[in-house]
């Protein structure tokens, strides 16, 4: 029988089987107490959960349709198009949409609100030091360039907090970076020279460190790949939103009239709300889907399910014992559950795959997305830092700096997430970062080149607009080119050591002796933005051709597969309509639970 299956079939016989050390919701429930809550009926809809939050419903299976593998077994709604989009969904599409729905109201402004906080505290420096705090203290502009840099001398090395995520409960470490971040910004309120905000500043550095990429690998327990990437578009963004709001806030304190200088004002009215959300998250940041108190029993089993389309993170060595140890026939929806709900999503205490993390070391990918960071970088942390100075080298007033340094975060923040959603939307990355890299050259040339007021104040526009597009987009080319957890987790280290090794330079291009026009750091970050087209542009040609290359392959592997789905025997086992069906479904599962391996596997160009 097994010599008749389509190849694809071959290698599904193992799917079911991939088991992870610890269950998720098999930690809290028996695999007979959850299994009435994983089938409908044919031709109907799944009654609405009780006041317990559990469903009643009844499984229905047909006898005699077990394929080997258990690929087929229990037939409860594949006549039913209203029910599922395929054959391996047992649960309807309005319920799909309710979880998705649940999730995103639930993590979705918490994250967004909290970066925005992050992206405020780390560069309200800027700010403050236009409000007259260098004056105050008797920082001198190389003094200053320090408390810069030391920011991110921490925030670098201390990346590797990113695989705290899959170590620790991430609702509680969360809430301690950003309590620890929170209290460190408020604090640069009582210092009284340089080095009290030295060491405010290293552990801002440390704390943001823990938080913000690894909100990346934070949303991998919740959501299939697919869909983290319009979803950390907005968590990133709320960066340029956050200088929007910083220099609005800082054009309101400026002209008010206090006891308290201006600058120190700055830092407690934007540090006190860090330290009030880092109580609100403890309460309301979930774990994981299997602890998702806001999630009925049946949509936290949705939600697990969802997940098993991007499984990916899985060694050959674990399959082999776990194929091993339960090789015994099961139906098809008892099949999916046990290998999709014993497999810990939720990163608490599970093993880091020490396989993929190598993986991500040796990939190329994780250098060059690695190397377009640190040009972005360059460019892009220096501009929320410079911008009021360099308005107020435009001949604009202090206060009037502040309040022109606004409207170009919200322009980006706006574009940007217009700008990522149409790329996610048509599934590609390079495309969208070749043309953002040439925008932001392109603004910092008329930066550089122009005197005029106007003219250069549009040109900032150009380079925000383009800066801040292109730091989600870049974070997509990673995350849809790494398969697996904790390579993904690995590449984000990569990724973020070398990407934050960035602002080092870019703290440093616009020295108050160069103003009003800076036209060196112009020009040097123009040069980088070039480089950097051309790197994203080899980088996307690259993939490509490796998607072809693939592409020949299967469709090699394709023609083998059509005979022997056409033979007497394979058509006995399944019809040639649901074959089809079927092969394409294993072929996506294929894809994601072997990643690169998989002759299905494709990148994200």
């Amino acid at each position: 029988m097994r010599d008749a299956l389509p190849h694809t079939y071959h290698h599904a016989h193992d799917i079911r089987h991939t088991l992870t050390d610890t269950p998720s919701l098999l930690r809290f429930y028996t695999m007979a107490e959850l299994q009435p809550h994983l089938a409908v009926k044919p031709g109907s809809s799944p009654p609405s959960p009780d006041q317990d939050g559990l469903t009643d419903l009844k499984t229905h299976q047909h006898d005699g349709e077990e394929l080997e593998g258990g690929l087929r077994g229990t037939r409860n709604i594949e006549h039913n198009e209203e029910l599922a989009r395929a054959d391996h969904q047992w649960w309807t599409n309005e319920e799909d949409r309710s979880v998705l729905r649940k999730l995103d109201i639930r993590l979705v402004p918490l994250l967004f609100v909290t970066y925005m906080l992050a992206a405020l505290d780390r560069s309200n420096i800027g700010n403050a030091k236009t409000a007259g705090m260098n004056d105050d203290l008797g920082i001198s502009d190389p003094d200053f360039q320090w408390l810069l840099t030391i920011f991110y001398i921490s925030y670098c090395l201390f990346q590797f907090q990113v695989l705290a995520y899959k170590i620790f409960r991430p609702s509680r470490w969360i809430f301690f970076c950003v309590i620890v971040w929170g209290v460190a910004s408020t604090l640069q309120a009582t210092a009284t020279g340089w080095s009290g905000l030295m060491a405010a500043r290293f552990f801002l550095g440390v704390s943001e460190a823990g938080y913000g990429t690894g909100v990346a690998l934070y949303y991998s327990f919740f959501y299939p790949k697919q869909e983290i990437g319009i979803r950390f578009a907005w968590f990133i963004t709320g960066g340029a939103l956050a200088s929007c709001i910083g220099g609005s806030i800082a054009y309101g304190i400026q002209q008010a009239k206090t006891s308290v200088e201006n600058w120190r004002l700055l830092f407690i009215i934007e540090g006190i709300p860090t330290v009030v959300l880092a109580f609100v998250l403890l309460w309301l940041m979930p774990d994981s889907i299997a602890t998702s108190s806001f999630l009925t029993l049946r949509e936290r089993l949705i939600a697990e399910a969802r997940l098993f389309r991007d499984l990916t993170d899985r060694t050959a060595e674990e399959e082999v014992e776990e194929t091993a140890a339960t090789s015994q026939r099961d139906g098809a929806t008892k099949s999916l559950m046990t290998s999709k709900f014993t497999g810990l999503r939720s990163g608490i205490g599970q093993k880091l795959d020490t396989k993929n993390l190598a993986a991500a070391f040796k990939d190329p990918l994780s250098y060059t997305n690695s190397i377009l960071i640190f040009i972005t970088n360059v460019s892009y942390s220096s501009v929320p830092v410079y911008l009021p100075t360099i308005l107020n080298g435009m001949g604009y007033t202090s206060i009037r700096a502040q309040g022109f340094s606004a409207p170009p975060y919200l322009a980006a923040w706006v574009f940007s997430l217009l700008y990522v959603y149409t790329a996610m939307k048509l599934r590609v990355c390079g495309p969208f970062i070749i043309p953002a890299t040439l925008a932001g050259a392109a603004g910092y040339l008329v930066l550089a080149l122009s005197k005029d007021d106007h003219t250069r104040y549009g040109a900032v526009y150009l380079v925000v607009i383009a800066l801040f597009t292109q730091i989600p987009m870049l974070y997509m080319f990673l995350l849809n080119n790494t398969p697996g957890e904790s390579r993904r987790g690995a590449g984000l280290v990569i990724f973020g050591v070398i990407g934050q090794a960035g602002p080092f330079l870019g703290t440093r291009l616009f020295p108050a002796k160069q103003g009003p026009y800076y036209a060196k750091g112009m020009f040097i970050s123009a040069g980088l933005l070039f480089a950097a087209t051309a790197i994203s542009t080899a980088t996307t040609v690259m993939l490509w051709q490796r998607n072809r290359m693939r592409d020949r392959a299967e469709e090699a592997l394709e023609k083998e597969a059509d005979q022997l789905d056409k033979t007497p025997e394979s058509l006995a086992v399944l019809p040639a309509e649901e074959a089809a069906e079927r092969k394409a479904w294993l072929k996506r599962l294929d894809a994601s639970r072997r990643g690169e391996d998989s002759p299905y596997y494709r990148y994200t160009i």
